[in-house]
């Protein structure tokens, strides 16, 4: 076992997150900027290890609309407007939904242009 195998980078680069409400799931400008504003993604999910992970794609039958450009003036975001789909991430992170959402941090693997997101791990806005 190497020394740092327990420790966690410490770095001034944001986290990408995810803020998921009743009937909504955002991500962060980090997120987005990570899959490269792509128009669409393909949603995964893993059940058993309670995780979520979303993959930059191209159209076709299963994929999910993401970023569109916006308009001049508005803030750069995505919110995937789903209560099922919500709902399915707030089940599996054992929470209920609030007014302003619970928040999970992810990991961004480039190479297969993917975030995932532990859903066992919440972190509650105030």
């Amino acid at each position: 076992m190497a020394y740092l195998d327990t420790f966690e980078l410490i770095s001034d680069k944001k986290k990408p997150y995810i803020t998921v409400r009743e009937r909504s799931i955002t991500f962060s400008k980090t997120a987005i900027e990570l899959l490269k504003y792509t128009p669409y993604v393909h949603m995964y999910i893993d059940k058993k290890g309670k995780k979520v992970a979303f993959q930059a794609t191209e159209y076709d039958e299963n994929t999910i609309a993401f970023y569109n450009e916006p308009k001049e003036g508005r803030p750069v975001y995505v919110r995937i407007s789903d209560k099922n789909k919500a709902k399915l991430l707030l089940d599996l992170a054992g929470e209920k939904g609030t007014e302003k959402g619970i928040r999970f941090y992810g990991e961004y693997i480039a190479d297969e242009n993917v975030i995932g997101f532990d859903l066992s791990k919440p972190v509650k806005k105030d």
